[in-house]
């Protein structure tokens, strides 16, 4: 059975916590009860204030049980699944990969509103066709690069309209990181070779810095990988954020701008 749990806004489980804590998270550590609940969680940085713009993907983040400093090739036995899908064919696989495997583990997807109608997220029949799967990690078609972007979600077309804007297709990579956890080291790894001109890495992202899913990235890529990343992003807050448009413009712009930075 396919079960699956949708927040209007994916802030809205903050109520829940205790109960995700509890019986999501620790399930199968503390009863050996599997569990395969999915959870839709809407999330992006899209001007809708505070309320209505994290789903707060660093907490699952934090209380998964991914080892940081020890990861080894072929992925790891993780308490719970954290995805953040990019196309209708990914979303597709996920769930199709969730009700097809001999075990259980609860499916966290971030899952931003303005996917479901973007023009960029649209998939062909044949992504779905037999013999595809879900993709970690979407690689670039760029090959001489001298700067890897990594993001993971929306984001990344608001990065790649830009790298078209600045004549950079050439110059920059961006990869975009589908599933954060389990850490995707072997797809990250095939994918490191293939840029052996690139100096500059950077993770960007349109969360805080205390915030989305780079303090769980850093010290993975350092780790795994011997990647030191750069960070782009917001600077910390102490809310999720701001309700004021012309803030949040400027600070859209401002990520953009230190991502591309030299």
């Amino acid at each position: 059975m396919l079960c699956i749990w949708e927040a209007q806004f994916g802030d809205f489980f903050n109520g829940a916590q205790i109960i995700i804590d509890t019986f999501i998270a620790s399930a199968e550590s503390k009863w050996l009860t599997q569990s395969g609940l999915v959870m839709l969680l809407p999330h992006g940085f899209d001007g809708a204030g505070p309320e209505h713009s994290s789903c707060r993907m660093e907490r699952f983040l934090q209380i998964c049980d991914s080892r940081e400093d020890q990861i080894p090739v072929d992925g790891e036995n993780v308490n719970m699944r954290v995805v953040n899908p990019t196309t209708a064919a990914q979303y597709f696989h996920l769930l199709r990969r969730q009700t097809i495997t001999p075990y259980r583990k609860p499916l966290i997807v971030v899952a931003p509103k303005i996917l479901l109608r973007h023009p960029q997220a649209a998939s062909t029949l044949a992504e779905l066709a037999p013999g595809t799967s879900f993709q970690p990690v979407i690689d670039d078609k760029s090959k001489t690069a001298e700067k890897v972007i990594f993001v993971s979600g929306k984001h990344w077309i608001a990065v790649n309209k830009a790298r078209e804007e600045r004549g950079l297709v050439d110059k920059v990579a961006i990869v975009r990181v589908e599933q954060l956890c389990p850490f995707p080291v072997s797809e990250l790894s095939a994918v490191m070779k293939k840029y052996p001109n690139a100096k500059k890495f950077v993770w960007s992202q349109e969360e805080p810095r205390n915030a989305g899913a780079w303090s769980f990235m850093r010290p993975r890529f350092e780790n795994a990988l011997g990647v030191r990343l750069q960070f782009a992003g917001r600077p910390e807050l102490a809310w999720t954020a701001t309700a004021i448009g012309e803030h949040h413009q400027a600070e859209n712009q401002k990520v953009i701008d230190d991502t591309f930075r030299d």
